[in-house]
């Protein structure tokens, strides 16, 4: 079962590890979502979480549907999937 720490955890733990993959700095890949530096570190760290309206862009902008961005580990115990 999922709840909201664990959903926040996933999520960011998946944007950090598709972010690595591409290679891209915070600010980089904060710039390709839209949203500012900041906003987008609390989204990794998981002390924030986006709006749905920001959700939905961000899913599109890196290809996984919201579904496996919140709740499927895409990078297991700190591995990458080349993504």
């Amino acid at each position: 079962m999922f709840n909201d720490h664990r959903i926040r955890q996933i999520f960011a733990k998946n944007l950090r590890g598709i972010r690595m993959a591409k290679k891209l700095t915070q600010q980089q890949f904060a710039d390709q979502l839209g949203v500012s530096r900041p906003t987008y570190g609390s989204y990794e760290e998981a002390r924030a979480t986006p709006q749905l309206a920001s959700l939905i862009v961000i899913s599109n902008t890196v290809g996984f549907d919201m579904a496996t961005l919140t709740t499927t580990d895409l990078y297991g115990k700190g591995g990458s999937n080349g993504a």
